[in-house]
């Protein structure tokens, strides 16, 4: 069974001002699109995201799905992915 970001925050939130740590394994990018609604009202003050270069469309897509975030900070960084520190605008 799936749960998505959208109905923990409807069903036990709202979350605001949150924090958000996301390093489940290649799934980043499905759980971004499963927080649409958290995310477009600016819910996390920051988000830390796995980002890895193996799955596709996770370097071009997690930016536009974090419009109104910037990057501010990459760490952890290999080859193949890095953490990527995102702060609400």
């Amino acid at each position: 069974e799936t749960v998505t970001i959208d109905h923990l925050d409807e069903t036990y939130g709202p979350f605001d001002d949150a924090a958000v740590w996301l390093d489940i394994e290649g799934y980043e990018l499905a759980a971004l699109r499963g927080a649409k609604d958290f995310l477009g009202r600016k819910a996390p003050l920051l988000l830390n995201v796995e980002m890895l270069s193996r799955v596709p469309g996770m370097m071009t897509e997690v930016p536009k799905l974090l419009a109104g975030y910037k990057a501010v900070l990459d760490w952890n960084a290999s080859e193949t992915c890095r953490d990527r520190i995102f702060v609400r605008e």
